[in-house]
């Protein structure tokens, strides 16, 4: 809560807002389903708390079905075993931040979770030589395919699934159930605004995430794989990760409903970890990508492990990351204490100061439309002055480059949003009067320089 209260959007957050405003069948980087939420809450106010609005939500309904499966396996434990299972994801400082912020994310663990429960449920039923029920397929169908249309990694879900009935012979009778493919085919049909968005749009996104983003083993780096299993580590936690290690002991006196929870959280964790350090091979890997494989780890420990001895160490590690991240992103950056502050996390800072020195300038001197020298930045002013109507004119493509046309706005004048990292030199070619600074934003926090914005006028625009 301290985090939704006191720090602004991260910008990526307010990228993802200003979808929403835009209401389309899907989008450049990502799957629509969140934006699409997003613009539902907008009406509410544009201030954190309806931004993360969602993600609490999500946040709820995920530590419920995490701490549902904890307890259906030890029930002799009543509400000890559902807390163990919330206490433990929690505070995995990576889980915890996605869970949380206002990034597809957040959607795309609920749904994952409840496909990964609802097959859970219908492993345990075919080890234990039962028939599972029709309507189960359909809704860990359903939740499969909400989960890909939240974000492309929620496809390791169905990859998972996949692989844990063909490896495991007792749940080969699954292959006859027509129930199966039709919910493989239910989960492929939620896609299609994506499919079709694609096809209108000379198939960008597919292009963008299959192609641009990737070098597909052309630049083979082997020190990306070992920054990434570090981070990954780091962020998880190493001692969540020797609980995953523990569940790949075979326990022969599970139940079947711990059977197959062991079985498709460990599929998930392969199948996620294996597709992020291959994919680190070719492309730079953030540690989040990976959180699709700790979704049925951290619940899978809590079940299986209630007497798991590294409970404390986790909890006291996970709680001392998560409130580094609050300080981090609420109060200062911590590392302005060692040198100069890290632009991911001083750029969150100093944006009411921004947007009021934006709205003076724009009453002296009202410039036809306002832009910032990155997508991001572009995301954050327009969410500090509650408006759309803001542009990206970096060369990087992003969802801006759909909605802003260049054509219609030659010869016109702006006032551009930059930063020390992102310079308007970078966009200032692109007028033929050039660019003045009009404005400078410095930010600090407890006497201790953050940040500092520079807001251009900028005259002629040639596209």
């Amino acid at each position: 809560m301290a985090f939704d209260l006191f720090v602004a959007p991260i910008g990526d957050e307010a990228y993802y807002w200003l979808w929403g405003q835009r209401p389309a069948l899907s989008y450049f980087d990502h799957p629509p389903l969140h934006s699409w939420l997003l613009g539902l809450a907008s009406p509410l106010g544009w201030n954190t708390l309806v931004l993360r609005l969602t993600a609490w939500l999500t946040f709820a309904g995920t530590l419920a079905l995490a701490a549902r499966l904890a307890l259906r396996i030890n029930p002799e434990l009543g509400s000890r075993a559902g807390w163990l299972a919330v206490a433990i994801c929690i505070t995995s400082p990576v889980w915890f931040i996605m869970t949380t912020l206002a990034f597809q994310d957040h959607l795309m663990i609920l749904f994952s979770m409840l496909a990964g429960y609802v097959f859970v449920d219908i492993f345990a039923t075919t080890l234990a030589g039962d028939r599972p029920r029709a309507a189960r397929y359909y809704l860990g169908g359903a939740a499969i395919g909400l989960a890909v249309l939240s974000k492309e990694n929620g496809v390791f879900i169905g990859v998972a699934i996949a692989a844990a009935i063909l490896a495991t012979r007792a749940l080969w009778p699954l292959l006859r159930v027509p129930h199966l493919y039709l919910a493989a085919i239910l989960a492929l049909l939620l896609q299609l605004p994506v499919l079709m968005w694609n096809i209108s749009n000379d198939f960008a996104s597919y292009r963008f995430n299959l192609v641009d983003r990737v070098d597909w083993l052309d630049n083979v780096n082997l020190s990306r794989p070992a920054i990434f299993i570090v981070l990954a580590t780091l962020t998880f936690s190493p001692f969540a990760l020797a609980g995953v290690v523990s569940l790949v002991r075979r326990n022969p006196g599970l139940p079947p409903l711990g059977q197959a929870l062991r079985l498709l959280a460990l599929w998930l964790f392969a199948a996620s970890s294996l597709g992020m350090l291959v994919l680190s091979l070719s492309t730079f890997v953030l540690y989040y990508w990976n959180i699709a494989a700790y979704v049925l780890v951290l619940p899978a420990i809590a079940a299986l492990r209630p007497g798991w001895r590294l409970f404390w160490p986790h909890v006291a590690y996970g709680l001392l990351i998560t409130a580094l991240i609050v300080v981090n992103y609420a109060a200062v950056p911590l590392s302005a204490f060692v040198g100069k502050p890290d632009w991911e996390s001083s750029v969150v800072y100093g944006w009411d100061d921004v947007a009021d020195s934006v709205r003076a300038l724009r009453s002296a001197d009202a410039p036809d439309f306002l832009a910032g020298t990155r997508y991001t930045l572009a995301s954050q002013l327009g969410f500090a002055l509650q408006t759309a109507e803001v542009t990206d004119l970096s060369e990087r493509h992003s969802q801006f480059s759909f909605w802003f046309d260049p054509k219609a706005h030659l010869g016109q004048s702006a006032l551009v949003v930059s930063d020390e990292t992102f310079p308007v030199d970078g966009v200032a070619k692109r007028f033929t009067g050039g660019c003045v600074e009009a404005g400078r934003v410095d930010v600090e926090r407890f006497g201790i320089p953050v940040h500092r914005f520079l807001i251009s006028r900028c005259t002629g625009f040639a596209g």
